[in-house]
Parts: C-alpha cells; sequence; structure tokens
C-alpha cells in the first residue's frame, strides 16, 4: 500500500466527505482491471431489461418502457410504468430507493428501462455509476 485512500466505486459516503476527511482521494481509474469487490464486477448491478439513460422524459420514444425519474416528472411521461426515485429531487432518498425501483421495473417485462440523469455530485456519483454499468451491460 502507498498510503494513499484509494476509492473502487462511489457509494453511500460521497468522495467529498471522504476528502475532507482524510485529504486526497485517489479514484480507481479506467484502466485498472483488478476487480477486489462484487461491485466492481462489469454487471453488477444490471437489469436483465435494456436500459438507457436519458436526460429528460422527452427522450423516451417507445412506450412499452418503464421510466425511472430522479425526481418528479412535469408533464405527462410516455412510459407505461414510472417509478420516481425522490419526488424532491433529493439525492440521500433517491440513493436508498434506487435499487427497489430498478428491480420493480425490472420486474414490469417491458420492452425498455429509461433511466433519467441524476446530478453527478455526492451521492448522485453513486447512482450514476450503477446507470451506467446497467446501461453498458444492455448496449454492449
Amino acid at each position: 500500500m502507498d498510503g494513499h485512500v484509494r476509492l473502487h466505486r462511489h457509494g453511500s459516503v460521497p468522495v467529498e466527505e471522504l476528502t475532507s476527511v482524510v485529504g486526497p482521494v485517489l479514484e480507481k481509474g479506467h484502466d485498472d482491471t483488478r476487480c477486489e469487490s462484487p461491485g466492481e464486477l462489469p454487471y453488477h448491478y444490471a437489469p436483465h431489461t435494456p436500459l438507457r439513460i436519458v436526460s429528460s422524459p422527452r427522450e423516451i420514444i417507445k412506450e412499452e418502457s418503464c421510466f425511472l425519474a430522479f425526481a418528479e416528472p412535469r408533464g405527462q411521461v410516455r412510459s407505461r410504468h414510472v417509478r420516481v426515485l425522490s419526488p424532491g429531487g433529493d439525492l440521500k432518498e433517491a440513493a436508498g430507493r434506487f435499487f427497489t425501483a430498478l428491480i420493480a421495473l425490472d420486474r414490469e417485462g417491458m420492452d425498455v428501462i429509461y433511466a433519467e440523469r441524476v446530478p453527478e455530485r455526492g451521492l448522485g456519483r453513486a447512482i450514476m455509476e450503477r446507470l451506467r454499468k446497467a446501461a453498458k451491460k444492455t448496449c454492449g
């Protein structure tokens, strides 16, 4: 060990909080292929249903779909099934509901799950990391 704190994946303690306590934190690079925990596997969090990350519900093109919304959507959503991670857009609440919502939508048997991007700060980094893994598994 070289005396540095290394972050292997984002989680419930945001990297900003770690840095405030331990100083600089080295994040695992994309070229580091060593797997030290199941959560580092490329598809550990992936649903069976194809997942696409979108910036807003306006990008939904299939009605036979599910929508994983970060906050309460404005206007009509073209998906048959919608789950909201946090009506008020709270990252902690969203992170706590993430896997339950994703599993529920995966069980709906739709063609695709559209997942709305979350702000990439604090716990949002952890959520986006898991969404990217899920999308990568299904997008090839």
